[in-house]
């Protein structure tokens, strides 16, 4: 008796230990990982875990030894030929072993039902069952979903099936909350055997429950049982405090119900569903008109086994499947669970494979993507060149050039637009007009410096030279952006004339890349400086340049030049400057196509 006791109280202090281990890995769960208290936190789970496990083979060879003295003994005592004090240590012994039973499952308080998956941490009920959704079941974790299927498996083959031929017989209390699963995803059958052992000594009042005192079993438990084990019930809904007694063709009709609960995610008779027949009228209609749950019709891919859990619903206990039909079913719902442990690890290890091939696959398209982005942003930034040997880790060191061309190009009357337009509208007109710029610069050897709100900045000769042809190409695009100029039409502003200026100039320069985190290639010298000054003094829809880069072209005949004249460039004093007016050959080539 003493034993007894010390068992009963060491199993209430395990139960009390291990909810606070709940407890505090649910707050864990909440908890920046990184923080001190966190990482203290989990090494005392850690130490309480290992401490749980090693009690647990203690406390389950504890179990079997009172059931073989308490269960096996007692069932074949007429307690009411013995003497009080031998009947008295009966009835202590059967509710000891009552409370050892309800405190042991006091140990699992995550009920797992098959289709569920508790992840949340919103201090809510610990004993609330969270549904996740089988595409998050995947998201989370690939193999997760047929390790789930797996354990319906075990529950069939592994559980019930040996209990039905073992000399127990059957389990008599199968419902989601006698399933549990431990850590390393196996599935485990409880109270087991039990069910009659309490209904038999409540119907001999050896065992005596307070009308005050909670049921045995919950409403919905009550309600999942076979018909033909359910007994008459309070009309008010009251249940009996009674526990049902059990059979084998029981236990399939408790595994159709389990199954069904995996597949619609919702408790066979949802009495939180307003659809569902009312609460004191639902176990007379389960045991006069064989009330069934609701099937959903639309689910197609499971099909198979909803109408198996119909089947298992069957009023007929004997028409009821099989242990082999379910396990068939399965296999066909469900290939995955086919085969031993090894066989679903070698499966799920090629699964994971292949799955893991498929990202790495999806990841290096994405990853190739990105650095064509990057590296088109970085052209756009930088020349070719420099961005290729930035991208090698290169580091490029300033640079003098003997001879380079640059060229501005400013619209006139900005502000004038900028008036007349609201954001959006400027921002279109700028990005249009500038992107057909782009356009004309990608046909010719020179690199688009940047651009300063209306101004349009453009070298040739740098980084990379090109004997001389820089002041050539310059002149081109000059030519081929100022004939732009004359057909854009504003969007917003069709009657607007768009007019713009445009100089450039030849002669030495330096280059480098300036900035580490956002580099750019800038160009300095006074020949930026000059190219500047001869756009700042240009008229609209002229193209100016110095007499230096004149007599350059003058020397090729190509190019129709006009004296301006000396005009006063701050900075320069009195220059002599020109206008390029047209490339001669263009003019050549046009006349002889009219002819």
């Amino acid at each position: 008796m003493a034993s007894i006791a010390f068992f009963d109280c060491y199993s209430l202090s395990y139960t009390i230990k291990n909810k606070i281990r709940q407890i505090l890995a649910t707050y864990l769960m909440c908890m920046n990982p990184n923080s001190y208290f966190a990482q203290r936190l989990d090494y005392v789970l850690f130490t309480t875990q290992r401490f749980t496990r090693r009690c647990s083979t203690w406390l389950s060879f504890l179990m079997a030894l009172i059931r073989v003295l308490v269960v096996r003994n007692p069932l074949d005592t007429d307690y009411q030929q013995l003497s009080e004090p031998k009947a008295a240590f009966g009835c202590i012994q059967a509710v000891t072993l009552l409370s050892g039973i309800l405190s042991t499952v006091g140990y699992f308080q995550y009920v797992v039902t098959a289709a569920s998956y508790s992840t949340s941490c919103n201090g809510s009920d610990p004993e609330e069952v969270y549904v996740m959704e089988e595409s998050q079941l995947f998201s989370q974790n690939d193999h997760l979903l047929t390790k789930l299927y797996s354990l319906v498996d075990s529950l069939i083959s592994k559980g019930v099936q040996y209990l039905h031929k073992s000399p127990v017989g059957y389990h008599g209390y199968l419902q989601a909350s006698t399933c549990l699963i431990d850590i390393n995803w196996v599935l485990k059958l409880t109270l087991y055997g039990v069910s009659n052992f309490i209904c038999d000594n409540l119907d001999t009042k050896s065992i005596k429950s307070d009308e005050h005192a909670a049921p045995l079993l919950s409403y919905s438990q009550y309600a999942c049982f076979a018909p033909e084990h359910l007994k008459e019930y309070d009309e008010t809904g009251k249940l009996p405090p009674r526990m049902v007694r059990g059979s084998a063709h029981g236990d399939i009709y408790s595994v159709g119900m389990i199954f069904y609960s995996m597949v619609e995610r919702v408790d066979p008779f949802d009495l939180n569903n307003s659809l569902v027949v009312p609460r004191p009228q639902l176990i007379k209609d389960i045991i006069d008109n064989n009330l069934m749950p609701r099937v959903d019709d639309n689910n197609h891919k499971e099909k198979m086994l909803l109408e198996k859990c119909q089947l298992c619903w069957h009023r007929d206990p004997e028409s009821r499947p099989t242990i082999r039909d379910l396990l068939n079913t399965i296999s066909a719902v469900y290939p995955a669970s086919k085969g031993n442990l090894i066989d679903q690890m070698i499966r799920m290890s090629e699964k994971a494979a292949e799955e893991l091939e498929r990202q790495v696959a999806v990841r290096t398209d994405e990853l190739a993507i990105a650095q064509l982005q990057t590296m088109r942003l970085l052209n756009e930034m930088l020349p070719a060149t420099v961005a290729a040997d930035l991208k090698n880790g290169i580091i490029l060191p300033p640079r003098s050039y003997d001879s380079a061309t640059v060229m501005f190009v400013q619209i006139c009357e900005f502000n004038a637009i900028m008036k007349k337009s609201n954001a959006n509208q400027v921002v279109f007109f700028l990005n249009d007009i500038f992107d057909q710029f782009d356009t004309v610069i990608k046909q010719h050897d020179a690199y688009k410096v940047e651009t300063t709100g209306e101004t349009y900045m453009v070298a040739s000769g740098v980084p990379e030279e090109n004997e001389g042809r820089h002041i050539f190409e310059v002149a081109e695009i000059s030519l081929e952006i100022r004939e732009i100029s004359y057909t854009y039409i504003l969007q917003h502003h069709p009657s607007y004339k768009l007019r713009i200026r445009i100089g450039f100039h030849a002669g030495p320069l330096a280059a480098g890349v300036i900035g580490i985190r956002s580099p750019r290639y800038c160009l300095f010298g006074d020949t930026v400086n000059f190219a500047s000054r001869m756009q700042s003094n240009c008229p609209p829809n002229q193209i100016q340049t110095s007499e230096i880069t004149a007599k350059l072209l003058f020397e090729t005949h190509e190019y129709k030049l006009v004296k301006r004249g000396i005009v006063h460039v701050k900075g320069k004093g009195e220059v002599n400057c020109y206008w390029l007016n047209e490339h001669i050959h263009e003019e050549e080539h046009a006349n002889e196509a009219a002819g």
